[in-house]
């Protein structure tokens, strides 16, 4: 399951997952472990492959005379201008959940919009774009692993 609060996004497991989980033997918790850090690495990745996308359809600003930026429009990922926002981008793994966000100062006013703009978003766009499957296989095959 995955919750939206604010700017960041994080993984919660509960119910008939979450008591196997408490019950799973060492060598399975490290696997589960790595496997979340190995999805954190491919959200990150997938994060800041979106934000550099050329493919930006927002309004262009002239930065200087030789230098123009085209931002992103509604709804689309934030376009890359200074970096910072790229940056930013970082996860944890912490009792078998997986944290999700960025910390930049303005993160939350692209991801949720204010009153004068429309969301951006990056958080949201990211876990829409790689497969549950994948994140499945990922922690799955991790696991596998572990456990040899």
């Amino acid at each position: 399951m995955i919750k939206v609060r604010g700017w960041g996004m994080y993984t919660k497991m509960s119910g008939g997952s979450y008591a196997t989980a408490q019950n799973l033997g060492k060598r399975s918790r490290n696997g589960v472990t790595l496997g979340l850090h190995r999805v954190g690495d491919l959200l990150v990745a997938e994060f800041k492959k979106q934000v550099m996308a050329k493919r930006k359809h927002g309004r262009v600003y002239k930065l200087n005379r030789l230098v123009t930026h085209r931002a992103s429009a509604k709804y689309e990922t934030p376009a890359n201008r200074t970096g910072h926002y790229r940056d930013m981008i970082g996860f944890y793994v912490s009792s078998g959940n997986l944290v999700f966000g960025n910390n930049a100062r303005y993160a939350g006013f692209l991801e949720d919009g204010t009153r004068y703009m429309y969301p951006r978003y990056g958080l949201k766009n990211t876990l829409e774009k790689v497969p549950e499957q994948k994140v499945a296989d990922t922690i799955m095959k991790a696991v596998m692993v572990s456990i040899r």
